[in-house]
């Protein structure tokens, strides 16, 4: 009986460490992409404001 419930705390806590890391992995995706978005809209900023001026001019 102990070794039963031995094993089913190892098989929790293998189910807990998993989860832990895809949540880590999936925390550094975000991230990534949310920077990524950050640069692309900063070009494209950068781009308008270029077309902007040179409308002025």
């Amino acid at each position: 009986m102990l070794v039963g419930i031995l094993g089913a705390l190892v098989v929790v806590l293998g189910i807990f460490l998993i989860r832990a890391r895809q949540n880590r992995q999936l925390d550094r995706g975000l991230l990534l992409a949310r920077k990524q978005t950050e640069c692309r809209l900063l070009e494209e900023n950068k781009y308008y404001k270029e077309l902007f001026e040179l409308g002025d001019s």
